[in-house]
């Protein structure tokens, strides 16, 4: 099944993921991975007696741009930047914390489209995770190359 990706959209393009739910197991997962973790991604005790308004653990950033981004773009009506590869990310924001258990939807606009000299197609995007409650919690600028085969 060919997904519909940037190369189909004009500037300007907006869009919206289903939500999607930040699941313990992943959280797992990922830490594991990452092997250093800080206190602040794994005792409830230890973020809520910091001073900075925590209601428990949070979710360290990264998981947030790396593993919700990745899976929300592979939800049924996203797939936008679909087989292309992030050349760059540029203005991320960690605006309001993330916790296990919220549900988070990805909401973007397509900025450029532009075609390079061996016929890629790069496109730069934005794009802002948000909760439940409606509150951005990450933003940031992706750059996607496209190769030039998939146009074709």
């Amino acid at each position: 099944m060919k997904r519909e990706t940037f190369l189909e959209k004009e500037v300007g393009f907006k869009f919206r993921t289903e939500e999607r739910a930040i699941i313990q197991s992943e959280l797992d997962a990922f830490y594991k991975l990452w092997g250093d973790t800080e206190t602040l991604f794994t005792s409830d005790e230890f973020a809520k007696a910091q001073d900075m308004n925590f209601k428990g653990k949070i979710v360290a950033g990264l998981f947030l741009v790396g593993v919700m981004l990745g899976k929300l773009d592979m939800l049924p009506n996203a797939g936008y930047a679909f087989d292309a590869a992030m050349v760059g990310m540029n203005e991320v924001k960690f605006l309001a914390p993330g916790y296990c258990g919220d549900r988070l939807h990805l909401e973007g606009e397509l900025l450029t489209k532009r075609t390079t000299s061996k016929g890629h197609i790069v496109v730069t995007w934005r794009w802002t995770l948000v909760n439940q409650d409606n509150a951005a919690v990450t933003t940031g600028v992706n750059t996607e190359i496209f190769s030039k085969t998939m146009t074709t």
